[in-house]
């Protein structure tokens, strides 16, 4: 569990780190004369999707054992901390208790907070900078891509803390993601009303934009992190769920944005919008604290609701066969 901790905040800094490049070099590839200069940007896009995808072809396995340039110590290591078996069949989803879960719920909440405010800060406030703090492509490129270097930072800094904290049992995985998750959503919210205040001030709203995003860090040791704990066995299935949810998020916002500052492109609306965000990722926190959970859920064990079945028939069976012993005797007695 403290390698998952670890390893799933890291591997998702890659969102972070691929939003530093893209934005760094939009901007870059926007102010260029050749081919247009925007459309550099689906092209180059492009043509690295193709590349990264034929690295994916080659390089990734199914499981562990089919991997042919694994070293023994490797594999040896992952089959004896896995927690179930990924060659044989794999046990049917507990659908019902999966969205009867209220655990689960809380979480898919959280998720769709914080994808709301990773579009805040990936396509949304770009925007601000440009229509009211008014700054030129390059600058804005830079400014809105330079956030994700501390949020990237505080991925890891948060992964390895928790790792500490759970290894030596100072606070347990559920403390962890909730503290993580709330710390988020309290300073994001912070920085965006410190955006709010500042107003047009360039250097103290830039200044609340990279705090801003800085702790947005944490949620990849909160609420992101939440599937692999909750439920090894269905994490997959159980983050698909929470993810395509959340993913409505990142096309509701910019509609909604697009919708109150069409006709009035003015600060009083940004602000408007600034509340909206600040109202739905704190609630998010709180709703998780109080009602979520990082613990391995009952219905992660499909053989255990089976074992238990059947111990309860056993049960069942050797009462009756008590009941008819007793019965017995007292036929005898008579």
């Amino acid at each position: 569990s403290t390698e998952r901790g670890v390893l799933n905040p890291v591997a998702m800094a890659g969102y972070s780190m691929g939003a530093l490049a893209g934005g760094v070099s939009s901007g870059a590839l926007c102010s260029l004369s050749f081919l247009g200069g925007w459309p550099l940007c689906y092209y180059v896009y492009g043509i690295f999707g193709i590349v990264l995808c034929i690295f994916y072809q080659i390089l990734l396995y199914e499981t562990p054992q089919s991997h042919p340039r694994i070293k023994d110590a490797e594999l040896t290591y992952i089959l004896q901390n896995q927690e179930m078996d990924l060659t044989g069949k794999r046990p049917p989803t507990p659908w019902k208790k999966i969205f009867t879960s209220v655990p689960f719920h809380a979480m898919t909440f959280a998720t769709f907070a914080t994808f709301w405010a990773g579009s805040h800060f990936l396509s949304i406030h770009p925007i601000f900078l440009a229509t009211i703090l008014h700054f030129p492509i390059e600058e804005n490129g830079i400014i809105s891509a330079v956030p994700f270097l501390f949020d990237t930072l505080l991925i890891c800094i948060g992964s390895w803390v928790s790792k500490w904290l759970n290894r030596y049992n100072y606070v347990g995985v559920d403390k962890v993601r909730k503290g993580c998750n709330f710390l988020y959503c309290l300073g994001y919210s912070l920085c965006v009303l410190g955006i709010y205040y500042v107003g047009c001030d360039k250097t103290s709203s830039t200044i609340m934009g990279f705090l801003a995003m800085s702790f947005f860090g944490f949620s990849y040791n909160g609420v992101l992190t939440v599937p692999n704990d909750m439920s090894p066995t269905y994490a997959g299935t159980i983050m698909g769920i929470s993810n395509s949810i959340g993913s409505i998020a990142t096309f509701i916002f910019p509609v909604i944005v697009g919708i109150m500052t069409n006709e009035e492109q003015t600060f009083e609306q940004w602000n408007k919008i600034f509340m909206i965000c600040i109202g739905l990722v704190m609630s998010s926190g709180i709703v998780f604290w109080v009602f979520g959970s990082a613990e391995v859920q009952p219905w992660n064990y499909p053989a255990t609701d089976e074992s238990s079945n059947k111990g309860s028939k056993d049960q069942e069976k050797m009462k009756e066969l008590e009941e008819a012993e007793h019965q017995c005797v007292a036929v005898i007695h008579l």
